[in-house]
């Protein structure tokens, strides 16, 4: 229970995250990659695509339109910090709403030429250069934990990634074009109708660019269904470990109570009374269910933390490690709820003890 607890909490924050950072209404692409831009964002899966830079201009001046900002999408297959494939995310700090806004708590400034700001999973201090496309960038900042594929992504403004790419060998950034973007974030005015937005824009340029596009407000309500269809499994995995848990602790101490017969028998000849036995068993159930709930959530902790970002990579979802707080409070409510059904599942017995004839019952025990 209380690693699917945690489980379901953690993507909870990862999407909580995701709505707070993502910031852009509409998200335009080139066709056939709405789903690596998904997975760039959620996962930070590396991937490298284009469309013609000139349509930021065209889609900026569309009625409805309130702000338009160009991002470029780099896979970078060698760098200093990395042993695996990292993406890059260039922005133009002028019209970027989506980048700047969150980052600014890091790096309160736009990164100057041969600066870059780094994801907290990208190993390197501030103040250290990193190498990509073979070239050499100091870390201006280290933006905080996301939950999302931003940990493991640099960033940089457009004119250094720009200059870097005039700068490599052709052919190493794919058929990139000078000018050529890799997104439009778009932000609309008030009242607009989304969908009849992203209508408008596919009917008007799709033919051209070759388009898709990635409505924030789906997206996002798709990544919450699929949480909640998570949600409802590991409910129903809980629920049904929890009722065999009890089961098989009702049955361990019916067995017992038949077993210690004679013991209790011996009790109640020496003057004990059914209170001090009940209160045996029930000490005895107490102390099962104290012990199983901690071992238990020790155990989840162990699994969960070292195993986090597989888990994320696995779900597919945006991943964000809950407080120590919140996690204190979900191991205390299952150790609470692991004592309380180890004294429900011993109830029985211990009402049962001392019913009969006190010699009777020793002699049974013989």
């Amino acid at each position: 229970m209380f690693g699917g607890a945690l489980l379901t909490e953690s993507v909870r924050n990862g999407i909580d995250s995701l709505s707070r950072r993502l910031g852009a209404d509409i998200l335009v692409v080139p066709h056939g990659y709405d789903k690596k831009l998904q997975a760039a964002l959620l996962r930070g899966e590396p991937s490298t695509f284009y469309i013609k830079g000139d349509l930021t201009e065209k889609i900026r001046s569309l009625p409805g339109v309130q702000k338009a900002a160009p991002q470029l999408y780099l896979a970078t297959l060698n760098a200093s910090c990395c042993t695996v494939p990292i993406q890059l995310i260039a922005y133009d700090p002028e019209s970027d709403f989506v980048i700047k806004p969150w980052a600014a708590s890091a790096l309160t400034r736009p990164p100057e030429d041969d600066e870059i700001v780094v994801g907290s999973s990208i190993i390197g201090d501030v103040g250290n250069e990193l190498s990509l496309f073979g070239q050499r960038f100091k870390i201006a900042a280290r933006l905080d934990r996301t939950g999302m594929g931003f940990d493991t992504t640099v960033f940089m403004t457009m004119r250094n990634a720009r200059k870097m790419l005039r700068a490599v060998q052709e052919g190493a950034v794919g058929n990139y074009q000078p000018g050529a973007v890799s997104s439009i974030m778009l932000g609309v005015e008030p009242g607009v109708d989304l969908k009849n937005m992203a209508n408008s824009i596919l009917q008007r340029f799709a033919l051209d660019y070759n388009l898709d596009i990635v409505v924030s407000k789906n997206m996002i309500s798709d990544i919450a269904k699929k949480l909640s269809n998570m949600s409802y499994l590991v409910y129903i995995v809980s629920g049904a470990f929890w009722l065999a848990s009890a089961g098989i602790l009702f049955l361990f101490f019916t067995l017992l109570l038949h077993e210690r017969q004679r013991e209790f028998g011996l009790f109640r000849i020496l003057g004990a009374t059914r209170k001090k036995l009940a209160g045996i068993v029930l000490y005895e159930a107490l102390g099962v269910g104290l012990v199983g709930g901690v071992a238990g959530v020790a155990a989840a902790i162990g699994l969960t933390l070292p195993f986090h970002k597989h888990v994320s990579l696995t779900l597919g979802l945006p991943y964000m490690s809950v407080s120590f707080g919140v996690a204190a409070a979900l191991g205390l409510a299952c150790i609470v709820l692991s004592i309380g059904t180890g004294l429900a599942a011993s109830l029985y017995s211990a009402l049962k003890i001392g019913a009969g004839d006190s010699y009777l019952t020793l002699r049974r025990g013989e």
